[in-house]
């Protein structure tokens, strides 16, 4: 009976786990898009050279914007509309080993889910200056402060995202790391966790108070 009940608490672990699946997987192919907004950087012929935020699709289904997404690194490039492979989900840029800030998973988590505008204190807003702003204060939280001169909104965003690092590393925020079909690392991207619906919640409560019942009637 003791095994029946672990075996069906471990299956309630895995059914709650499935719920913080991130958008993509590792092994997918997918391409990046300039979005309607598209804050990155142009030359004089208005053509883009860097910066986002980029629209993320699978590479088989180009119509269906997964989630948006800015780069990580200020010295590595990729090209919109090209297939890459996603070749690791972690919390570290693999070409520069690096671990991805908490500042940096603060701003990004408020953003995907709506919220940077209201955590601002309304000082953003989604407008190509916006996610400039953000791109850039995103690329000095990750250590290209010799590249990036911030002012104005991008100082104003860098500044909450230190203001709030200690809350940053709570949130499912990781980098989803490219490569080309050469295995080329490419542009590393951010990519965060859908929040768990309410009933999912519900069944991730049920399932520890389950475990601590059944660590419980162990001791005895």
């Amino acid at each position: 009976m003791r095994k029946i009940i672990l075996v069906t608490l471990v299956m309630l672990f895995l059914a709650t786990g499935s719920a913080y699946a991130y958008p993509i997987s590792v092994g997918d192919s997918v391409v990046l898009t300039k979005t309607t907004v598209g804050g990155g950087y142009y030359d004089a012929n208005h053509t883009w050279y860097g910066g986002g935020d980029f629209g993320v699709s699978l590479a088989s289904d180009h119509s269906t914007t997964l989630f948006t997404t800015f780069c990580v690194e200020y010295d590595v490039h990729m090209a919109l509309n090209t297939s890459y492979k996603v070749s690791n989900i972690s919390d570290t840029v693999l070409d520069a080993n690096r671990k991805l800030s908490d500042g940096t998973k603060w701003l990004y988590w408020n953003f995907d889910k709506g919220n940077l505008e209201a955590a601002s204190g309304n000082q953003y807003d989604y407008t190509v200056a916006g996610v400039r702003a953000l791109q850039e204060a995103i690329w000095v939280l990750e250590g290209f402060g010799a590249d990036v001169t911030l002012s104005g909104l991008s100082k104003n965003l860098y500044d909450l995202g230190v203001k709030n690092a200690d809350n940053g590393a709570d949130y499912a925020v990781m980098v989803m790391n490219l490569e080309d079909v050469n295995g080329k690392d490419k542009q590393s991207q951010l990519v965060a966790a859908p929040v768990p619906e309410p009933a999912t919640m519900v069944l991730l409560g049920s399932g520890l108070v389950g475990l601590a019942f059944y660590r419980r009637k162990m001791k005895k």
